[in-house]
């Protein structure tokens, strides 16, 4: 493994990235080298040599990391230097020429770096197969508010429950989908009050982008809960319209932060809850308003990059408006559709 680990990290230090040479695949080369550092420095603490730990998460904290997985480096080098200060094993540096050892400074570890910490290893365990460790992890995160003063926590809170709510429901049952859509409401739950008060420009775009995913979870997994065997049409048009309503929030979100990819994902989503309610005029009466809202939000940051969607998306919408004959919404979101989606579709 310190093999890999050396290896991994000189191919990142002689790479040389350019306009002319992209390497597309760099993010998941970046994901690897952290999973395998991230085993690393835990087993050089559980061995005690806490100067390699040291070392390991002092190379990957001077790389471009995503927020989480710099809390984690972050707080298992916290733990190593707090044992090293108070003369663990492998603790104490060499004596300098006054024959004195030198001290590493201790270092608090919060709530949020236990954690985080402890989080991110259940969830590393529920992606190889263990699925009793969503329901550690849930009860780890609960525990957990962040600081609304602290923007880091913030988004690293939003983030973890979102991963979780995501491998949640790829379970595939009713009891995990409620998980789901529990990690869904607490990703806004444990927000400030500016996502509570749905403030979203005043929100910085790395966290809002976690809101929007938390929004189409909850969406995703209401529109899973739907069950056509048991529940009676009413009841499933109520899930499914509820179902939408999040969609469409998410969309909302995405194009305030401008992330367009996003809100494509949370566009599609959409499509397939509603279409189990385009089958009556009632509901398709229903659905002209947030499929106006979806347009709105895809013309604001033109997201033209899937357009045979689009072509269905908006094929959709103009049924649903020539039923209720209101030409001038029609005659307004056709000419505003032409601006910007491809002439060829």
């Amino acid at each position: 493994m310190v093999e890999a680990f050396e290896a991994m990290n000189n191919c990142f230090e002689n790479a040389s990235f350019s306009h002319d040479n992209v390497d597309y695949e760099l993010s998941k080369k970046m994901q690897i080298f952290s999973n395998l550092s991230i085993m690393l420095a835990r087993m050089h603490e559980f061995l005690h040599k806490n100067d390699d730990a040291v070392r390991v998460c002092d190379v990957l904290l001077g790389k471009q990391l995503p927020s989480h997985l710099r809390k984690t480096f972050e707080s298992i080098k916290a733990r190593v230097t707090k044992q090293v200060s108070q003369g663990g094993a492998g603790g104490k540096a060499a004596a300098g020429k006054g024959g004195k050892e030198a001290q590493v400074p201790a270092g608090e570890v919060s709530k949020a770096d236990q954690v985080s910490s402890e989080v991110l290893g259940c969830l590393e365990l529920i992606k190889n197969g263990n699925k009793d460790m969503i329901q550690k992890a849930m009860d780890a995160l609960a525990l957990w508010s962040p600081d609304e003063q602290e923007e880091i926590e913030l988004e690293l809170n939003a983030e973890l429950w979102c991963r979780l709510g995501r491998l949640a429901i790829d379970q595939n049952n009713n009891a995990f989908t409620k998980i789901a859509l529990y990690c869904a409401e607490m990703a806004i739950q444990n927000g400030d009050q500016k996502i509570k008060s749905k403030s979203y420009m005043q929100i910085p775009v790395t966290r809002l982008r976690w809101y929007s995913v938390s929004e189409c979870l909850y969406g995703e997994a209401l529109y899973k809960l739907l069950d056509t065997k048991k529940q009676e049409k009413e009841s499933q048009d109520k899930l499914l319209h509820a179902s939408v309503a999040h969609f469409v929030e998410s969309c909302n979100i995405a194009s305030k932060a401008g992330i367009g990819y996003l809100l494509l994902e949370s566009s599609k989503c959409m499509w397939n809850a509603l279409l189990g309610v385009l089958d009556a005029p009632n509901n398709r009466k229903l659905l002209i308003q947030p499929l106006s809202q979806v347009h709105q939000y895809l013309k604001d940051v033109q997201e033209t990059s899937d357009p045979d969607f689009l072509a269905l998306l908006y094929s959709a919408l103009f049924l649903c408006i020539g039923e209720q004959k209101d030409w001038r919404l029609g005659e307004r979101i056709v000419e505003e559709a032409f601006m910007y989606v491809p002439q060829s579709h």
